[in-house]
């Protein structure tokens, strides 16, 4: 297998309907906000939206 070198951040966008029927869509980005926040989740749903930031980095482990 060959590397590819990248010059953007990585950008991983999953879209699936669950088995209720109901859609969920998970977007992963990287790289720097403009906005100085160094992680943002954002949940939408039908009767609004949560916003949870923080000004450090988090861990991802799958």
């Amino acid at each position: 297998m060959a590397a590819i070198s990248a010059d953007a951040p990585d950008y991983i966008s999953v879209i699936v309907n669950l088995a209720n029927g109901a859609p969920l869509s998970i977007n992963f980005q990287g790289g720097d906000r403009a906005d100085g926040d160094a992680f943002v989740w954002e949940i939408e749903g039908s009767k609004g939206k949560i916003v949870l930031r923080a000004q450090t980095r988090h861990k991802l482990n799958l």
